[in-house]
């Protein structure tokens, strides 16, 4: 998720459990536990783009480094006289773990298991920036930070409030994904569309929005979008045409094979311009939200093999071309007007 929400939900989480210690030090250190995993980022100037999908969300999001470093901090402070480093390894805990949990709800994922296997896990049940969870913890922890003098009241306050929240929301997240998915699944079968794989991406606050994603036999992808405030209205779904076989023609299969691991299964290669874009699924799907504007995905890599044989790639997100107001108005008011002309539907049958 994004920085803010995990420098709040470390700070909430560190000032609930040792605010009567520590007092605003625990805030300000869950804060900073919160943000640690994603120190990764620093490396990223110095790998190129391949590399750097492979360090970001591993081994600073793992289990392992969770567990042992905390272990390492409490055997560090059992001798310590100050609060601080007694009890470090608790703020450690808490801060990392709410990091690594709010990652592998995404739809991004996390490597949980590094460094002894690469395999990402990924709920993807909430929106990577996602204002009803993060604004409660937020007015939650300014107005207990906020008042004089901090005194001990750990389970009567304002955050613990707020953390039960949002543990319900993410449950609720969950459990919302499962639902949508039935939705998108019987309107698949309904519309006689065959597929070897559905894939769903939360692209709003409050789970109201989300994108489907049926990956059909040839690799084409139909694409569709439901608001939670749709009702019974029908899924429409738009026919993009993959062709995979263009990335056996670049070489460089380890690259590629990384490219595919990232992608988890989930890609759709198109050639556009003087390039192959590869389209992946770990961002907001579309580039605008009116079908004029519509993308197979935000997301995406563009290869280009250079003449030396390196294959140079680069990773890109396009940017919204509609407003935020069109989004909302698709999310508020249903599905905009058909333009199959654009995109044309979906065409594949079951053979029943």
């Amino acid at each position: 998720m994004d920085l803010l929400t995990h420098f709040v939900a470390g700070a909430a989480l560190g000032q609930a459990a040792l605010g009567q210690q520590l007092h605003r030090k625990a805030a300000v250190m869950g804060g900073v536990a919160g943000l640690a995993p994603d120190a990764d980022l620093l490396l990223t100037p110095f790998l190129d783009p391949v590399q750097a999908l492979s360090t970001h969300r591993g081994i600073t999001h793992s289990l392992p480094l969770l567990l042992g470093g905390t272990l390492l901090l409490w055997l560090w402070g059992r001798g310590g006289e100050k609060p601080t480093a007694r009890f470090g390894y608790g703020l450690f805990f808490l801060g990392l773990g709410s990091h690594i949990l709010l990652d592998l709800m995404t739809n991004y994922g996390v490597q949980l298991f590094q460094p002894f296997t690469d395999r990402q896990f990924a709920v993807g049940s909430i929106a990577a920036v996602d204002l009803v969870f993060t604004l409660p913890l937020l007015g939650a922890l300014l107005a207990e930070l906020g008042r004089k003098p901090l005194g001990p009241r750990r389970f009567g306050g304002p955050i613990p409030k707020a953390l039960l929240f949002g543990g319900l929301y993410l449950a609720f997240t969950a459990i919302n994904k499962a639902h949508v998915r039935s939705l998108f699944e019987r309107a698949l079968a309904r519309q006689g569309h065959s597929y070897e794989g559905l894939a769903l991406v939360p692209a709003s606050s409050a789970n109201l929005f989300w994108h489907g994603v049926a990956q059909d036999p040839q690799g084409g992808w139909c694409v569709g979008d439901y608001s939670l405030l749709d009702g019974k209205a029908q899924i429409d779904f738009r026919h993009f045409d993959s062709r995979p076989e263009l990335l056996e023609q670049l070489g460089n299969p380890k690259t590629i094979a990384r490219l595919k691991w990232y992608a988890r299964g989930f890609f759709l290669v198109r050639k556009e311009e003087d390039s192959i874009r590869m389209y992946h699924l770990k961002c907001h799907l579309t580039k605008g939200y009116q079908f004029p504007y519509l993308q197979p995905s935000a997301g995406f890599f563009e290869l280009k093999p250079a003449p030396d044989g390196i294959l140079t790639v680069q990773s890109r997100m396009k940017m919204l071309e509609g407003s935020p107001q069109s989004k909302w108005r698709r999310i508020l008011a249903g599905p905009f007007p058909d333009q199959a002309e654009i995109h044309p539907p979906c065409n594949y049958s079951t053979g029943e």
